[in-house]
């Protein structure tokens, strides 16, 4: 939500003003000057929130409640201010350090401001998706704005793939068809909006948990898929003796990061981070998790044989594809995490 320490730390205000929270951000050291990097940014919601009240005169949130959603016949998303009871919410959960499902901590729907504090279910959200890229709330030109990568957000991220995000949303492919999406997580809850522009489609995804377990990325993605007849099958298992896979046991890195593939008994697996396991896996990655887990825990994939030195990872769309040097062993190996796309390439630093 937030990587400003002191959210973490201190107990969060019952009640604060849009004023209050613009005081506290502009304290706050930038981490580059404007167009020089990019990074999502929760506090960068709360200033443009700032900006509607002062256009508009009046709280950004019944802003947007009278002058854009009532106006477009979407009643079903609201902004809970005062820890006021929404009918027909469902609780939050969250997973304690026991790993038992515990109540959330009540939702901070006042400090998420302009970076998410609304509530909504999946019809008001599909009506949203219709009246936004259908060009019923902005002219043409600067809905392409909003929704075109631009600068350092075209760059490739931790997983290889670039951020590819425009003014509130990301830009994406799925099987070659672009994907128009955004997601978000609470105290207690989860959720993911998607828009198909070839197939007219809204794809969303409502938990009501904050356990990063919980794959909503992987889901809209395989959602996405289904909806454009291209789903996602299960990897058909190529059977592969331990001896052949051997070769490409041993140690890869990636600029400061490293990886470890060794065969067991049951095939081959990689042994790597819980930030790796995350980006694998499709989750919300731990730099969105409070508190973070150990730095030193080591999380075991299997990995599952494809063919020809292709392979996938149990229970995700990731793919890995190795090259082997002159003796058969492995060289490198090209990681893409949604299973298409450039990729990154690992090195090997040391045989298994």
């Amino acid at each position: 939500f937030t990587n400003v320490p002191a959210f973490w730390t201190t107990p969060p205000p019952l009640a604060i003003t849009t004023g209050e929270m613009v005081a506290k951000i502009a304290v706050l050291t930038p981490d580059f000057s404007p167009g020089q990097g990019w990074s999502y940014n929760n506090s960068g919601y709360v200033l443009a929130a700032a900006v509607i009240e002062a256009v508009a005169g009046m709280p950004w949130h019944t802003y947007l409640e009278t002058a854009i959603l009532a106006p477009h016949g979407i009643e079903g998303i609201t902004f809970p201010y005062g820890w006021r009871v929404v009918p027909g919410m469902v609780p939050g959960h969250s997973i304690s350090d026991g790993g038992h499902v515990t109540r959330a901590f009540p939702a901070m729907f006042h400090i998420a401001h302009g970076a998410g504090g609304l509530v909504g279910d999946v019809r008001s959200l599909m009506k949203w998706n219709l009246a936004l890229h259908r060009g019923d709330i902005l002219p043409p030109a600067i809905l392409a704005r909003m929704i075109t990568p631009e600068g350092s957000a075209t760059l490739p991220g931790p997983d290889g793939t670039p951020p590819d995000y425009g003014l509130g949303v990301a830009s994406s492919t799925n099987h070659g068809e672009p994907v128009i999406s955004h997601g978000g997580s609470i105290q207690g809850f989860a959720t993911l909006l998607a828009w198909v522009p070839s197939t007219q489609t809204t794809v969303a995804v409502l938990a009501n948990t904050d356990d990063p377990a919980v794959m909503s990325d992987m889901i809209t993605r395989q959602l996405v898929a289904f909806t454009i007849g291209k789903p996602y099958l299960p990897p058909m298992t190529v059977p592969t003796p331990p001896a052949a896979l051997a070769p490409l046991a041993g140690s890869y890195r990636l600029g400061d990061q490293s990886v470890a593939l060794h065969v067991t008994d049951n095939g081959l697996q990689i042994d790597c981070t819980p930030v790796q396991a995350a980006i694998i896996h499709g989750r919300r990655t731990p730099a969105q998790w409070h508190p973070a887990p150990p730095a030193d825990i080591t999380v075991s994939i299997p990995v599952i044989p494809l063919g020809d030195d292709h392979f996938a990872f149990e229970a995700s769309i990731a793919r890995a594809t190795f090259t082997r040097d002159a003796g058969g062993r492995g060289a490198s190996f090209v990681f893409q995490a949604k299973g298409e796309g450039p990729g990154t390439t690992w090195q090997l630093v040391r045989d298994g």
